[in-house]
């Protein structure tokens, strides 16, 4: 079991026995809940924020690519089209109190984001947002502090939105040459987005070679790491306006 397999440090295992390793970790993954808040904000009624068109398309392609690839069950997986502020935070409230450590979360936004020069805040920009007031803006503070205190096993964020890149503890990711067993023997929350402190394009090149990543996966394994290095050659020559994706610890 997973339980006995975390247990021992996998420098202590013999090389072959890895694969046994990473026979039983496959097993128990099957084993594990596999969560998807899935946030789409395209129709904004405020005069000053202009409408996108993708969004809601994004976040559709995607939930048929991990109910019908992977271990996602429709049940737990959750769409918000056009969600407000407390939309949003109240689903993030329900994740709180219902996950555990046997659960582990994908989060994925599609929609405005704005950066606050003076304050260096990022933010996500709900259905019901004015530029005129951040009353209704959700920062990447919040947003951090709940990927943070959700108590899964593993939480990963992708966001596809202007200025997703202030989500960071720090931008740097190197990919860890390290076996699944011993990435999953630890807790994470990372988070990947679709480009830095920059403008995004409402028609997303980062979403389409996520999806096709996923899709094109024949492994019953894969870590956020190798997904992420797999599609961020192919955004940074096939974007408009040279969007550069990044990956790494919230």
């Amino acid at each position: 079991m997973l339980a006995d397999v975390r247990s021992i440090p996998v420098g202590d295992v013999e090389e072959q026995d890895l694969d046994v390793f990473y026979e039983e970790l496959v097993k128990e993954l099957n084993n594990r809940t596999y969560h998807a808040l899935l946030i789409a904000d395209e129709d904004y009624p405020s005069q000053d924020v202009p409408d996108l068109n993708q969004p809601s398309q994004d976040v559709t392609l995607l939930e048929s690519t991990l109910t019908g690839h992977y271990s996602f069950k429709a049940e737990n997986v959750h769409k918000l089209i056009n969600p407000s502020r407390s939309d949003i935070i109240e689903r993030l409230d329900k994740l709180s109190e219902e996950l555990g450590q046997n659960d582990n979360l994908l989060i994925f936004y599609a929609g405005h984001g704005v950066w606050d020069e003076d304050l260096e805040q990022g933010y996500w920009l709900p259905s019901n947002a004015r530029m005129t007031s951040k009353s209704s803006w959700i920062s990447n503070g919040t947003i951090r502090d709940y990927v943070r205190g959700i108590n899964t096993q593993h939480t990963l964020l992708i966001a596809d939105a202007c200025f997703s890149g202030g989500i960071f503890k720090d931008r740097s990711a190197q990919l860890e040459g390290r076996a699944l067993v011993e990435l999953y023997r630890m807790p994470s929350r990372k988070a990947m987005t679709s480009g830095t402190l920059t403008t995004v394009p409402d028609k997303s090149v980062f979403v389409k070679y996520l999806v096709k990543n996923l899709e094109n996966n024949t492994d019953p394994v894969i870590s956020a790491d190798e997904i992420f290095y797999n599609l961020k050659i192919a955004v940074i020559n096939n974007s408009p306006n040279n969007q550069v994706p990044q990956y790494g610890v919230v």
